[in-house]
């Protein structure tokens, strides 16, 4: 299932880089990245960017454009179909990001 989201989505991740709970969540991020070769276009809320991703901006009016009110957040973006998923909200850990992708597209799973 991941291998097949990877090239149709991206994962957008949505923080505050002074907040703890977006520092701590980055590492998270970051580990399931690696692990899926997925690539991850991390937006800074504050302006406090944080280490660890290439693709890494301050925010632009996307945060707002999209309605983000909770960080960390992490989204499923598809380019192409402008399909956004939502994967998490707050600290969570890799296996729980890993349900919540698998929950979204669970009719993928099905066929």
């Amino acid at each position: 299932l991941m291998q097949s989201l990877i090239s149709q989505y991206g994962l957008f991740f949505f923080y505050e880089g002074k907040n703890k709970s977006s520092q701590a969540f980055s590492l998270v991020v970051q580990e399931f990245a690696k692990k899926y070769g997925w690539e991850v276009i991390a937006i800074s809320k504050d302006g406090f960017l944080l280490e660890g991703f290439i693709d890494n901006h301050l925010n632009n009016g996307t945060i707002q454009t999209l309605g983000i009110t909770v960080f960390p957040s992490l989204f499923l973006v598809n380019p192409q179909t402008a399909d956004i998923r939502p994967v998490s909200f707050g600290l969570v850990s890799l296996d729980r990001i890993e349900t919540n992708i698998e929950l979204q597209f669970s009719n993928l799973l099905e066929e």
